[in-house]
């Protein structure tokens, strides 16, 4: 099979997004040969429920591929329930693979839902930590004044455990999770970051990291650098507007490719 993950991704996220989460996708041709080279990506698709205009869905889905595969050429054979068999519907089944099944695993993606409202619970939990605690300049008398001020200090020590806690939650339990269920084996955080900005599912596997040092220095410098912990804490407040950004756009990619109900 002469595809790329990245473009066997595409495929997979693209027809979940045009024809649903339960369409089955085979490919077929030259494309499925490893002992051939070039040719055209020949997919064929089927889906359970009735289609207005089949044809005119599998000439935009092969569009919208064509433009993701910048050029390279796709050609779609679509069936539903009321597609008369043809011949080619029987070879593209008995000579290609089916490798982007997007029936996903039951109890695998419930486990995944399930994640994923946990951790918007608590994204909504660090966004209104953030609201109330970043509303005015944050220096080195601001971080000294703690001492007497339980209230605001109970603020600080909520939003530093929320910005870890959301860390963790993504990238060590959903990421790792929606991964899986993409098709790829688990691996270690570095691995998964890089791989999830390749996929365009985060925005940069290296800012992810600065993120987990920044909480270490969150809970090494507390009170006892002032100046150090307002630094690092303004720098936190940034992070964390970046952190509920990364949340958004995982879940947006979750719902292309069939994980989470479109919103």
């Amino acid at each position: 099979m002469r595809l790329t993950e990245q473009q066997l991704l595409a495929i997979r996220e693209t027809a979940a997004e045009l024809l649903g989460a339960d369409a089955r996708l085979w490919l077929f041709g030259s494309r499925a040969d490893d002992l051939q080279k070039g040719g055209d990506v020949d997919l064929y698709v089927e889906v359970d429920r009735v289609l207005t205009n089949p044809v005119a869905d599998a000439v935009r889905l092969a569009a919208r591929l064509e433009r993701r595969f910048e050029g390279l050429p796709v050609d779609v054979v679509l069936r539903d329930p009321q597609t008369a068999p043809q011949p080619i519907h029987d070879i593209a089944r008995r000579t290609g693979g089916a490798f982007v099944n997007i029936q996903y695993p039951e109890a695998q993606l419930e486990a995944f839902r399930l994640k994923a409202e946990i951790v918007a619970k608590e994204a909504r939990l660090l966004e209104r930590t953030m609201r109330r605690l970043f509303v005015a300049e944050i220096d080195a008398d601001w971080v000294k004044a703690l001492q007497n001020d339980d209230a605001l200090a109970e603020r600080v020590e909520a939003f530093a455990s929320r910005f870890g806690r959301l860390q963790d939650t993504l990238g060590e339990k959903l990421l790792p999770r929606m991964s899986v269920l993409a098709g790829r084996r688990p691996s270690a955080l570095i691995e998964l970051l890089a791989a999830a900005e390749k996929l365009g599912w985060i925005e940069s596997a290296d800012r992810w990291l600065e993120w987990r040092k920044l909480r270490n220095r969150l809970a090494h410098e507390y009170m006892q650098d002032p100046a150090q912990f307002a630094q690092a804490l303004n720098e936190a407040g940034r992070a964390s507007a970046e952190l509920l950004e990364a949340e958004g756009r995982i879940r947006s990619n979750a719902q292309r490719l069939g994980l989470l109900p479109a919103e």
